[in-house]
C-alpha cells in the first residue's frame, strides 16, 4: 500500500453540521408549507442553484411559484443567510482528527458541493 499524503474532506455534513432538512422544516415551521412539497421541489431545483443556473431568489420564486407559496414567491432577502448562519456548527471532532492529521504532516484539502450563498 502506498503511503497517503493528503486527505480531502467534504465541507457540508462533515467538517461542519448541516443538512438540508433543516432548512426545510426551518421553512416549513415560519411559513406553514408541507414538508413533502417543500422538500420534492427544493429537490428537483437544487442543482440549478448549486451549478449557479439560478441565483438563490430566483431558486426561492421558482420553488414559491410550484408550491403556491406567496412568502416564498416573492421573496426579497437571502433565506441561506439567516438559517444556514444560525444552524451551522463545527463538527468537533473532524475538526480535531484534522488538526493531528495536520501535525503528522498530512496536507489537507475541503472539497464540497454545498451552495455557493453560503460562502458569502
Amino acid at each position: 500500500m502506498k503511503n497517503v499524503s493528503c486527505i480531502i474532506f467534504d465541507l457540508g455534513g462533515v467538517l461542519v453540521n448541516w443538512h438540508n432538512s433543516w432548512l426545510i422544516d426551518e421553512l416549513c415551521q415560519r411559513f406553514r408549507l408541507s414538508k413533502k412539497n417543500l422538500t420534492e421541489e427544493f429537490e428537483n431545483n437544487i442543482v440549478s442553484l448549486s451549478t449557479g443556473k439560478i441565483n438563490e431568489i430566483e431558486f426561492w420564486h421558482l420553488i414559491g411559484r410550484k408550491i403556491d407559496s406567496y412568502h416564498l414567491e416573492n421573496l426579497k432577502d437571502s433565506l441561506y443567510d439567516d438559517i444556514f448562519r444560525r444552524l451551522i456548527s463545527i463538527n468537533d471532532s473532524v475538526y480535531s482528527l484534522t488538526k493531528k492529521l495536520k501535525e503528522k504532516g498530512m496536507a489537507l484539502g475541503i472539497l464540497s458541493n454545498t451552495e455557493q450563498v453560503t460562502f458569502s
